[in-house]
């Protein structure tokens, strides 16, 4: 991101990183005091360059899912992207990937290569469990079970339809280069010819 941001590419970044750079980045109960660095380590406060965006999270549509364990639909659960609306908000709806997508979209990459989009959440009986959805134990002390699992796929296969049905409309190519998982909402590309 810092190379980006030095080559002037327009480059979106979280809210809070861009107070930390600008120096004005106040942590939850410090009460209005600007966030202190052992020195040299505090940046005087400054300007953002003028090629970064700061963005924050739309609160609206974090944590929903497309259904509820009941089954009813999700009232957090958003339309469609909402990258329109002049908030300057990412949709953290389905997973943190929403975010990394939109943020492509809006620094202007096209096509979009995703990677690691695999899905296939299986969940478990309990935290003693072996984890089936990590690439080691101990990656994730929070455990999904087996209901849950099954309403983060369906949450993240609708999150992606969003995002396709948006970049569709703005002639957006997004595909997939992950090698196997269940992901079949955009177009496959081989990730070995990819760099061929």
């Amino acid at each position: 991101m810092l190379w980006h941001i030095e080559q002037d590419y327009p480059c979106w970044v979280r809210k809070d990183v861009c107070e930390i750079i600008a120096g004005d980045y106040v942590p939850a109960g410090f009460l209005g005091e600007r966030m202190v660095f052992p020195a040299p380590w505090t940046p005087e406060p400054r300007e953002l360059p003028a090629n970064v965006t700061p963005w924050d999270s739309c609160d609206t549509h974090c944590a929903g899912f497309k259904t509820l364990e009941d089954g009813t639909p999700d009232p957090r659960r958003p339309d469609g992207w909402h990258l329109d609306d002049g908030r300057g908000e990412l949709c953290k709806y389905g997973s943190g990937y929403n975010v990394m997508l939109q943020q492509a979209v809006l620094e202007g990459y096209n096509p979009i290569y995703l990677l690691g989009a695999d899905l296939g959440y299986v969940g478990r009986d309990g935290l003693e469990s072996p984890d089936p959805d990590h690439f080691h134990p101990e990656y994730n002390t929070r455990w999904a079970d087996r209901a849950r699992a099954r309403m983060d796929n369906e949450t993240q296969i609708d999150m992606h339809q969003h995002a396709k049905a948006w970049c569709d409309e703005r002639n957006i190519q997004v595909l997939n280069a992950t090698l196997g998982g269940e992901l079949e909402v955009y177009p496959r590309v081989d990730f070995e010819e990819l760099f061929q």
